[in-house]
């Protein structure tokens, strides 16, 4: 998908980003990757909780038209729908069984406080990684396309 993330990379901005005084941080986990196991998901959704970020999205992986995936012609089979429904049910019951606090739903059971800041506070935002959306009160507006 060339958007690699190395762990140890990852894990070390995290750090980071804590030691500086950042104090809210999400991170996105996504699910049915293509060449993505079950067994590799919850490897790294093991590693996400053990960092103890505030909230956690799992999103599914559905390739739109304008990814390298759907350009090249790949689609998804219903086996690859079916590994990223189980990557989702194993997500969702490891995190709010080890750390339901953290789970964040676009508001229905949490505040949504990325959206929520943003809006009420006009607050900032920095993502970090591929594809990562950043803006500046609003107004500056950033995503990352390129390696780190």
């Amino acid at each position: 998908m060339n958007r690699l993330q190395e762990r140890r990379k990852v894990i070390n901005i995290y750090r980071l980003a804590r030691k500086v005084g950042i104090d809210y941080i999400n991170i996105d986990l996504m699910s049915g990757l293509p060449r993505q196991t079950v067994n590799s998901f919850v490897q790294t959704l093991q590693e996400i909780l053990m960092l103890k970020p505030d909230t956690i999205h799992i999103n599914s992986f559905w390739p739109i038209s304008i990814t390298p995936f759907a350009r090249s012609g790949h689609q998804l089979t219903l086996t690859d729908l079916e590994k990223r429904r189980v990557m989702n049910k194993i997500g969702y019951q490891s995190i709010s069984e080890n750390c339901p606090y953290i789970i964040e739903r676009d508001g229905l059971e949490k505040e949504n406080i990325q959206i929520y800041n943003s809006s009420k506070f006009n607050s900032s935002l920095l993502g970090i990684g591929y594809g990562a959306f950043s803006h500046i009160r609003g107004r500056l507006h950033y995503i990352k396309k390129n390696r780190f």
